[in-house]
């Protein structure tokens, strides 16, 4: 419940920071009328031949405020955030939401199942519970673990139980959520797509058994030549025989091109919920000028969104044609001037990639050097790790014991029960939609023939 509570703050948070960076929807070719998507995806083609490539946007961390005269709540939430730089820690409550206006917590979070990835710590009275790394929509970080779960342990039930939700929501609106299957990035990423069978249907590759194995469930294959896609109500919808449909992809890793596009098409034409994605460390890149921000967490210090971190001015370390030594003393000097905890995690840039450092040990002079080559100007920014070493709370019974960092994905809402979420869903998301059914005959589970992605 308290990380519900932490969750349903921080999801918040992140709805008034997008309210105030929100960007252009993709101008996509279509209009009111029905397009098929391979109509669509030629008027995307380049000149060449070649799809023209469809940029996903890494997370960079917190955006700068918008425009003068644009949404003052995240600017006065920002503005709240640097008046106190200096203090260990800022935490955000319901009622300072409230007064910045930012969108309540239902409509902030839809109901929908999400997974928390959560870095356990230890807790005890007025401390946070976890580190909150991402909230995102049910069934995209465990996919590829799900087969391996079930083989352990005779059953997933975190899977079962998403896939009666689905089922039952369609059967709520009538609408049919379709899983968009598409190749790896490369061949030795094959694991990242693999997933379990959660929808009744399937489009892209014809070939289930990459992605679902040889149990592929009693899924049935809907051609892309049978969806088409256009706009009703301002947004944009896909429908296969006139029916509504919903595509939805469970995969982390982003395709190669042209299929990059066709994903960003249909999952255009699907549910906002099940793109939404809530991550909130790398407060550094909206606050520049601040040698250093405190730790932020939400709900009364239930969760931690954003570790506490430094930014790492090159005038105060070493030149690198210093000695050894002369190097050592520097960073041994920084840490005591900055206040530096002894374990942190080292990044180029806000929303980088982390690398773990011990800054007591001589291993961090040279991993600072190679971090600062990869960087012009030099510039670095530390993360205090969280929990370090010495607060790992898991421990590892088949090695005496030991402690283990370890990340741990918790499944909310926790109580509700597949049919109660998805009364909530279809009242929420899909108000409105009529019982028909996407027609089709069934096609059997196993490997296609070549060129069965046209075939009727």
């Amino acid at each position: 419940d308290r990380v519900r509570e932490g969750v349903r703050v921080a999801a918040r948070v992140a709805a008034l920071r997008e309210a105030a960076t929100a960007r252009a929807f993709e101008d996509w070719p279509v209009g009111t009328e029905p397009r098929p998507v391979g109509e669509v995806l030629a008027d995307l083609l380049a000149p060449d031949g070649d799809a023209a490539p469809a940029v996903r946007r890494a997370y960079a961390g917190w955006d700068a405020p918008g425009a003068p005269g644009g949404e003052p709540g995240y600017a006065a939430l920002l503005d709240h955030l640097a008046a106190r730089a200096g203090e260990e820690r800022v935490d955000l409550d319901g009622a300072l939401l409230d007064a910045l206006g930012a969108p309540p917590a239902d409509e902030a979070l839809p109901p929908w199942p999400f997974d928390c990835l959560l870095r356990p710590l230890a807790g005890g009275p007025g401390s946070p519970v976890a580190v909150l790394e991402t909230a995102s929509p049910a069934g995209m970080l465990d996919a590829r673990f799900a087969e391996g779960m079930r083989a352990l342990d005779g059953g997933y039930g975190a899977a079962d139980a998403y896939r009666a939700f689905l089922a039952d929501l369609e059967r709520r609106t009538g609408v049919r959520f379709v899983e968009l299957l598409v190749p790896p990035l490369a061949e030795r990423a094959a694991n990242a797509v693999r997933r379990p069978v959660v929808t009744s249907w399937w489009t892209g590759d014809p070939d289930p058994t990459p992605y679902h194995g040889p149990v592929g469930g009693e899924a049935r294959y809907l051609p892309l030549d049978r969806i088409t896609v256009r706009t009703r109500d301002g947004r944009l919808v896909a429908e296969a025989d006139g029916r509504r449909i919903v595509p939805v992809h469970h995969a982390t890793r982003g395709p190669v091109p042209p299929y990059d596009r066709l994903l960003r098409l249909l999952l255009a034409a699907g549910l906002p919920a099940t793109r939404r994605v809530v991550r909130l460390d790398g407060l550094e890149a909206a606050l520049p000028g601040h040698a250093r921000l405190p730790r932020l967490t939400v709900a009364g210090g239930t969760l931690v969104v954003a570790p506490a971190t430094w930014r790492l001015d090159p005038a105060r370390l070493w030149d690198p044609r210093d000695t050894p030594l002369a190097k050592v003393r520097a960073l041994a000097l920084l840490r005591r001037s900055a206040g530096l905890p002894r374990h942190v995690f080292l990044r180029t840039a806000p929303g980088a990639k982390p690398v773990p450092a011990d800054l007591d040990s001589v291993t961090a002079v040279p991993l600072v050097e190679r971090l600062r080559a990869r960087r012009a100007g030099g510039g670095l920014f530390a993360e205090e790790m969280l929990p370090g070493p010495d607060g790992l709370v898991l421990r590892d019974p088949l090695h005496g014991g030991a402690p283990v960092a370890a990340q741990v994905l918790l499944r909310l809402p926790h109580r509700a029960r597949p049919e109660q979420l998805a009364a909530r869903a279809a009242a929420a998301l899909l108000p409105g939609e009529g019982p028909p059914d996407v027609p089709g005959p069934a096609v059997p589970r196993g490997r296609r023939t070549a060129g069965a992605v046209n075939t009727p």
